[in-house]
């Protein structure tokens, strides 16, 4: 598992930076039936969340997301952890996109039973989320990993071309892995070309590049 909360489930030939396309995402949601499921995975896709963030994890002072830190009015979710070591993960209080309020809306709907006395929002294990993530990827026939890196990717990605800026995604992501810093900032450094972003982009991402990328003189063609 990595310190992320999120195993990156993938060997040495996939490139070093895999992010899942619209058309995927939209495969991945539509393949997946149960509400608790899909709320999760849009929290991942949509904002960039760990499993641990999510479901909570002791391990990493993740406090796990409760009813009680979703604010539907103001749009906004927190994010808590409790005796982390300071510097590598934060509390936050980020924007929720009205997809994720959707899908959290739907699962609420669905729970007969209720939930426990603190009010925690999701019954599953960090274990058995995996293999609903492992399951998907298999239903979708999607070759990309289909984990928590990728997904948290994906979101950096979505939230940069709806322009928000890198400062601000690194704060509603929290503080990131290495690789996912470059990412932020190669992808961020490109976006004042959006005429050419997808071409950009794509070469960031597929062709694993490690450094800040240098613009050229004239736009790729």
């Amino acid at each position: 598992m990595r310190r992320d909360g999120s195993s990156d489930g993938g060997d040495s030939s996939e490139p070093p930076f895999v992010a899942l396309t619209k058309g995927e995402v939209e495969r991945c949601l539509y393949a997946i039936e149960d509400t608790q499921h899909r709320a999760i995975f849009s929290l991942q896709v949509e904002m960039g969340l760990s499993v641990g963030e999510i479901l909570g994890d002791e391990s990493l002072g993740a406090r796990g997301a409760f009813i009680q830190d979703i604010d539907s009015k103001q749009m906004t979710m927190g994010i808590y952890y409790q005796g982390i070591k300071k510097g590598y993960f934060t509390s936050r209080v980020v924007p929720i996109p009205i997809e994720c309020l959707r899908n959290i809306r739907d699962y609420l709907a669905s729970m007969a039973m209720g939930f426990d006395d603190e009010g925690k929002l999701f019954d599953i294990t960090d274990r058995r989320y995996r293999q609903v993530l492992t399951q998907v990827r298999e239903t979708t026939g999607i070759k990309k990993k289909v984990n928590g890196l990728n997904l948290r990717r994906t979101a950096i990605i979505k939230m940069l071309r709806e322009g928000v800026s890198t400062e601000e995604v690194r704060r509603r992501v929290g503080i990131l892995r290495e690789r996912d810093e470059i990412v932020v900032y190669a992808v961020g450094y490109i976006l004042g070309d959006r005429e050419n972003y997808d071409d950009w982009v794509k070469q960031v991402i597929l062709d694993g590049l490690t450094n800040r990328p240098e613009r050229p003189e004239t736009p790729p063609k």
